[in-house]
């Protein structure tokens, strides 16, 4: 950085410039660098002072300047390569066009000029015999189109007839007419008349039978009534018993010991154990694998108090599946501990653990029927997922093994709590609550030991803590008293509007009379209008009969000739449809021959050209001869082209490259408080450039001289090369190096034929 800047280095950059420019005959813009240059050596006077601003602007514009000289090339460059690329593909055309050629010569023997000349008289008297299939299918489809047009004809001549006839028939029909509209016209009131007749019947059927349910509704509604109000009797004298036995229950439990509190499950195992209990001994061992291996004993969950909570799982659980159909589930008390290790494990890890028992449920933040009532809610999601996958919705035939197979573990995770606890193939249930968490634990299972009722457990559990009432079983009356007292007002709301309806059905019975009634009198009025309307049919008929009499002898002739007519009309109309069914025929065959002659003309065109090929193969390998020198030589000039403007750019790379190194070295030299105020205090300025946004790339080419005889010629591809960005160093020159590479390749690349 204490280094100045001599006169010598500075001038380094643009001395390069110029002796390339001289060399890529650029010389008029050399010389104005050099007087440049001159003229900055002359102003700035460098002799070892530390350089000014002015150096400094001086040698941004230079900078500038080279760097604007490489984007210019660059475009220069792109546009030789496309040039190049063009040559090289002109002279691969040229050469397989020479191959061609060649090969044509060698063909041209006499006898494959006479098989030629053969191929075309075989060609041409096709073309003769399928001309004439075409002539003679032509003349057919004119043949037909002309008969088509003279049966149409006859068509339209016939149905004139059938037109006159008719009319001829209408006339002799005339003093019948009016006849025949009154008639009409009474058969229609007559139909209309039955239609409102039946209508009204069915109004009146309808009545009847609604009025025929009256005595049956009322006495349903008093039965109902009666019923209601015999059920909130039962209600209330239930209500008064369990409020007593609720009040003795509050004095004992009171006075109870509070040992459920202070026992725990597994010193109630233990007293089984010791009473000779083999299942007890196993689900001692949990505990004790627990505590080794887990570090787990159950928490909170062990005490008796607790597994009465967590019994309350199993009876909202089996509420569900009573209401479904499904047998209750009994309780597996050996593996309790199981339960209570899994629901610690839960507390402290919020994962199951699953190393104890399977099929887990667990719900946090519940109390025991919100569990039951948490997992059940899936069973929407289930009824959706079930449409999906074609799963059972009989809440009896849910499977949870086989619905886990069908859905995988992503979908069954979302499922899973409800399709588990409604399980027809579970027999039995382990239940853990922890209280201090809210933690609910059930794992379903399909038990052959011992099993229990929730009751039977909770008087054990009970036993065990010689506690006959607890607050648990104050509560659980409280709860009872409470649900009867609901259904007790719910079967008084009941009462009410059973009452308001058997009203309104005592009111309906009155209106439905006046409603008949009225039903009844529309049925008679329908009757009358339609045995007049039959009896105006009757008139009307006999009327027309003695109309028809009187023209009965000047109707048929003209009848008779109109169904002669429609008959010629038919069979008119049948031929000149099969003439038409004909004519789409012909028409398939025409342009069947026609194409059949089309490929005959193709196959003496080609034979005509294969002749011509043979015969003028010498003067085409002549013409394919010069026009692979005039490629190949243009192949060179355009390869010349590149090559000079490639060491144009590579020059003026390397003179930016040296003045941006001079300009970094300069700045770094300036007096740091006459750079900050400039606009050098961080970066050169540079003027706006437009950006170069293409991609050129340099393929190298050998050229071989071409051998009349064997039109030889190798064609070699390298990769292609991104030319650099202006201001790159170690990249540019190794991307130099590989193209001057190639390009002294193509120098010693040449082979001149001897």
């Amino acid at each position: 950085m204490g280094k100045k800047l001599g006169k010598s280095v500075f001038t380094t950059g643009v001395a390069a410039t110029t002796l390339f420019s001289g060399m890529l005959g650029h010389k008029a813009h050399a010389e104005e660098l050099v007087q440049n240059e001159n003229k900055d050596n002359q102003s700035t006077g460098i002799s070892g002072n530390k350089p000014t601003l002015a150096d400094v602007e001086n040698l941004n514009d230079h900078v500038v300047e080279a760097e604007s000289q490489v984007n210019s090339q660059r475009e220069s460059l792109s546009k030789a390569q496309d040039e190049f690329n063009q040559a090289r593909e002109d002279v691969q055309n040229a050469e397989t066009g020479l191959e061609e050629a060649e090969t044509n010569v060698e063909d041209a023997t006499p006898n494959a000029i006479a098989r030629a000349e053969n191929d075309i008289k075989v060609a041409e008297a096709m073309v003769t015999i399928e001309e004439d299939k075409v002539r003679q299918a032509s003349e057919a489809e004119d043949q037909l189109t002309a008969a088509i047009k003279e049966q149409e004809n006859k068509v339209a001549a016939q149905q004139l007839l059938v037109d006159v006839a008719q009319n001829e028939l209408n006339q002799a029909k005339q003093p019948t007419n009016n006849d025949e509209a009154v008639l009409a016209n009474a058969r229609a009131v007559v139909a209309q008349a039955q239609a409102e007749l039946e209508n009204a019947q069915a109004v009146l059927a309808n009545l009847q039978a609604e009025q025929a349910k009256v005595p049956e509704v009322l006495s349903q509604a008093n039965v109902e009534v009666g019923n209601a109000q015999a059920r909130v009797t039962e209600l209330s004298n239930q209500i008064a018993a369990k409020e007593a036995t609720l009040n003795v229950a509050r004095e004992v439990a009171a006075v109870s010991p509070g040992n459920l509190q202070q026992t725990t499950y597994e010193s109630l195992l233990q007293e089984w154990a010791n009473s000779g209990d083999p299942q007890a001994v196993q689900a001692l061992a949990l505990y004790r694998r627990g505590r080794e291996e887990d570090q787990l004993s159950g928490g909170s969950s062990v005490t008796l108090d607790n597994n009465l909570r967590a019994l309350e799982i199993v009876d909202a659980i089996n509420q569900y599946r009573r209401q479904a159909g499904l047998p209750d589930l009994l309780v597996d008390p050996y593996q309790f501990p199981a339960s209570q290790i899994q629901a610690e494990y839960f507390a402290a890890n919020e994962a199951h653990m699953f190393k104890y028992q399977a099929n887990e449920n667990v719900a946090w933040g519940f109390t025991p029927q919100e569990a039951a009532a948490f997992w059940y809610s899936e069973k929407d999601l289930y009824q959706r997922v079930a449409a999906q996958y074609g799963l059972p919705t009989d809440e009896t035939q849910l499977d949870a093994n086989q619905i886990y197979m069908k859905v995988g573990a992503d979908v069954f995770a979302r499922i899973g709590h409800y399709v588990q606890m409604m399980g027809n193939q579970f027999n039995s249930v382990s239940v853990a609550y922890d209280p201090a968490h809210q933690i609910s634990e059930a794992a379903f299972l399909n038990s052959s030991g011992q099993l229990f009722s929730t009751a039977e457990l909770a008087q054990r559990l009970r036993s065990g803590a010689n506690a006959s009432t607890t607050t648990a079983d104050v509560k659980a009356l409280e709860n009872e008293i409470a649900t009867l007292r609901v259904e007790r007002t719910n079967q008084a709301s009941r009462i009410d509007i059973l009452s308001a309806r058997l009203q309104d059905v005592k009111n309906s019975v009155l209106n439905n009379e006046q409603v008949i009634n009225q039903a009844k009198t529309k049925v008679q009025e329908a009757l009358a209008k339609r045995q007049l309307a039959t009896t105006q049919v009757a008139e009307a008929e006999e009327s027309l009969a003695v109309s028809r009499a009187r023209i009965l002898s000047s109707v048929t002739p003209k009848e008779e000739a109109l169904e002669k007519a429609n008959q010629a009309l038919a069979s008119a109309q049948a031929h000149l449809l099969e003439l038409q069914n004909q004519e789409k025929q012909t028409f398939a065959k025409v342009q069947a021959a026609q194409a059949e002659l089309q490929k005959a003309k193709d196959r003496l065109t080609a034979a005509k050209e294969r002749l011509d090929l043979l015969k003028n193969a010498p003067e085409l390998l002549i013409r394919a001869r010069a026009v692979m020198a005039t490629a190949k030589a243009n192949l060179e000039d355009k390869k010349d082209k590149l090559e000079k403007e490639f060491e144009t750019f590579m020059a003026y790379q390397e003179t930016a490259t040296s003045l941006k190194a001079q300009f970094d070295d300069l700045v770094s030299r300036v007096d740091p408080a006459v750079l900050a105020s400039s606009r050098f205090a961080t970066e050169p300025v540079e003027k706006e450039q437009p950006a170069y946004q293409g991609q050129v790339s340099l393929v190298g080419v050998t050229t071989q001289a071409t051998d009349p005889t064997s039109n030889k010629q190798e064609v070699e591809s390298e990769q292609l090369k991104e030319l650099p960005n202006t201001g790159s160093k170690s990249n540019d020159w190794s991307l130099a190096g590989f193209l001057l590479a190639i390009l002294s390749f193509f120098g010693l690349g040449k082979k001149r034929k001897s």
